[in-house]
């Protein structure tokens, strides 16, 4: 069990609802990407994971904001 905000929550309902699954698949399949890309970010040196994690934030905010 995870407590959200409701902002988040409802972030997170509205992402679920553009593509058509329910909030737990969702995550899931986030937990799954998340999972898939570790590998990728493991490789990455700090520079390029400091600039990954800006691009990262941004996308969050831009889907934040609607």
């Amino acid at each position: 069990s995870v407590r959200l905000t409701g902002e988040l929550a409802a972030s997170l309902d509205a992402m679920a609802a553009e593509r058509g699954l329910t909030l737990s698949h969702l995550v899931r399949e986030l937990l799954a990407e998340a999972v898939a890309q570790r590998a990728t970010v493991a490789n990455l040196d700090g520079r390029a994971l400091a600039d990954r994690l800006a691009v990262d934030v941004a996308e969050v905010r831009r889907r934040l904001a609607g």
